[in-house]
């Protein structure tokens, strides 16, 4: 079963972030991240205990232009939330960020 757990449409300007809220893990084994924008974007998942202080930080990787990007992650902690952030150059005009939680049955 996977539940949409965090997602944003906003553009972002170059030199920016966009920084989801901290979403409740507990019950899911994995998070997904998608990111699809006309601009290369970098981003990481952030992982916390608490919601307040950042335990783990996964890897950044880079999402390709034009081109839609799926990562997965065991979760780590009870709390995640996605970074995504922009160093193109350019402002987005067109951005879509995901974050999906997957438990099996």
């Amino acid at each position: 079963m996977v539940t949409l757990l965090d997602y944003s449409n906003t553009n972002i300007n170059t030199g920016a972030s966009y920084t989801g809220a901290w979403v409740h893990c507990g019950n899911y084994e994995r998070v997904r991240v998608s990111v699809y924008a006309d601009q290369i974007l970098q981003a990481h998942i952030e992982f916390s205990m608490d919601a307040v202080n950042i335990d783990a930080v996964s890897d950044t990787w880079d999402a390709a232009a034009s081109v839609g990007e799926g990562y997965d992650w065991a979760v780590y902690n009870l709390y995640a939330r996605v970074v995504v952030s922009n160093s193109s150059g350019v402002n987005t005009a067109a951005c879509r960020i995901r974050m999906l939680g997957e438990k099996t049955c």
